[in-house]
């Protein structure tokens, strides 16, 4: 890869020439993707002024994911996001054109992409310019066990697309689906009471194993003193689990 010339690419703005070579590089195995990675984000993107490289990617992406011929280009796509040098406290301009990449990745079949576009850009709701839109494809999400990992990567982003949302039936429904570290991620941003009520719906399923684990993960131990005693008259736990969290103080909420 010559790296001055695709300095002077990015400078010049040429997106489709740059794609070609980026391309090239990939299809050729001239370059691994971790290697290609680090060149890309050292040898040329922090080699030129920081915004202009970051509007320069999101451009680069525009193009990319508007080709009608889609083989391929997620890589491609990643592998860009993952070069984008942090703009080091460096006021941003590119905002808004991050803003409208992520309105239009934010669909089902680019919600990966969406993720990361917003996490990599930073971007906030209030610079989307649809942001109902946004709510529907994240509601829309919720909706497909494969698509759970993006949709709670949204919200994690933009807490505020949780109203509307039954948060503590989508996180029950994620330890259902085997999602523990998913609900435990989610959860551990959410106020006290819901990781809770998560705790209890994993004991109420005889899921005890991952009880323990989100009791120990949200530092429960020292304000429960028995997560189980509260509904005595319909639950009999087992002797070990008793054993397990003896000692907890009861929350609060829960006397």
């Amino acid at each position: 890869m010559d790296w001055e010339s695709l300095q002077s690419i990015v400078v010049h703005g040429n997106t489709q020439e740059f794609l070609n070579q980026v391309t090239e590089s990939l299809q050729t195995g001239n370059k691994q993707f971790g290697v290609l990675q680090k060149g890309l984000r050292e040898q040329c993107f922090q080699q030129v002024p920081i915004n202009a490289a970051r509007d320069f990617v999101c451009q680069a992406l525009l193009r990319l994911i508007s080709d009608e011929n889609t083989e391929g280009k997620t890589p491609i796509a990643h592998l860009l996001l993952e070069a984008v040098p942090p703009d080091n406290g460096v006021p941003r301009t590119s905002d808004k054109a991050a803003a409208h990449l992520f309105s239009v990745c934010c669909c089902a079949e680019r919600a990966r992409l969406a993720v990361k576009v917003a996490q990599v850009f930073s971007v906030k709701l209030t610079d989307v310019e649809d942001q109902q839109q946004c709510r529907r494809c994240v509601h829309s999400l919720l909706q497909d066990k494969a698509l759970l990992t993006p949709a709670v990567g949204l919200l994690l982003h933009f807490p505020q697309l949780s109203d509307g949302i039954s948060v503590s039936e989508v996180l029950e429904g994620l330890v259902e689906e085997g999602q523990l570290g998913l609900a435990q991620r989610w959860a551990a941003t959410l106020p006290l009471e819901v990781q809770i009520r998560l705790v209890t719906h994993c004991v109420a399923c005889d899921r005890l194993k991952e009880a323990v684990k989100l009791v120990r993960h949200f530092h429960l131990q020292q304000v429960w003193r028995s997560f189980i005693i509260f509904r005595t008259d319909c639950y009999h736990p087992p002797k070990g689990l008793c054993n397990m969290v003896a000692g907890f103080e009861q929350p609060r909420c829960m006397q």
